[in-house]
């Protein structure tokens, strides 16, 4: 059942058409039910069968983490249009991603 779930996010597509990473299918999918289940049997003694939670985790890619130095940022808002300039300062004071941004409401 968990590789059917973990199969069945992997291909799934972002609002962008790409596939979803290996690292969200993890924080989405394989993290939360392994959670879940740990607490069913823990906290509510439910039987809960033996899973090896490793083989259904996916590999990620190493995250490069790269950020504006302020010499860097000043000349982006200088080339950017000024309408862009509040979703851009929201996505640099907040880290949220192009998709996260786009599907705000």
């Amino acid at each position: 059942m968990v590789a059917r779930l973990v199969a069945k996010r992997r291909g799934e597509r972002t609002c962008s058409g790409k596939l979803v990473k290996p690292s969200t299918v993890n924080r989405t999918v394989v993290e939360p039910l392994r959670r879940v289940m740990n607490r069913a049997a823990l906290i509510w003694r439910e039987p809960m069968p033996q899973i090896n939670w490793k083989i259904h985790r996916l590999k990620e890619d190493s995250e490069r983490v790269r950020e504006l130095r302020a010499e860097e940022e000043q000349d982006l808002f200088t080339h950017l249009r000024e309408d862009y300039h509040p979703i851009v300062r929201f996505t640099l004071l907040t880290g949220c991603r192009l998709d996260e941004c786009v599907s705000l409401t």
